[in-house]
């Protein structure tokens, strides 16, 4: 049985939303338009868009990004970073998080209680989807 809100595990990393409302079905904002398609392995329901997943599953993929992870965790950004969008994230890597870390003298746990850390990571987010050609120079 489908409950609102529930997550579904998926074969990539990551987890699909499932909501159920009366006869209806979406996954992740999605109808699910034809359903319980039976197949020799499984089951099949249809749905009229492709899914991606949002920043945060592609940075949860990543093992390079652990450390932003645990701070977007940490700062209650999840629900903000995986809405509907757009966002391009600048996204420091592990390696980024260290050297700023030795820079101000502070470990990742001081990083985590800092009182600033959603607006640091704010400032690594832009409201539109930004993609590295269509950046000129001088673009603000």
């Amino acid at each position: 049985a489908v409950t609102t809100g529930e997550q579904a595990s998926l074969l990539a990393t990551g987890k699909l939303s499932l909501v159920k409302d009366g006869a209806a079905v979406t996954v992740d904002g999605t109808a699910v338009v034809g359903a319980d398609m039976q197949s020799g392995n499984g089951v099949v329901h249809s749905i009229g868009k492709v899914l991606l997943p949002n920043v945060v599953e592609v940075a949860k993929s990543s093992s390079d990004f652990t450390t932003l992870v645990s701070a977007v965790v940490k700062a209650n950004l999840v629900t903000d970073l995986t809405a509907a969008g757009p966002f391009t994230v600048f996204a420091p890597t592990n390696d980024a998080f260290t050297a700023y870390l030795t820079g101000r003298g502070i470990d990742a746990a001081a990083l985590l209680d800092d009182p600033n850390l959603a607006d640091i990571l704010k400032y690594h987010v832009v409201g539109a989807k930004v993609m590295a050609a269509a950046v000129t120079t001088g673009e603000q």
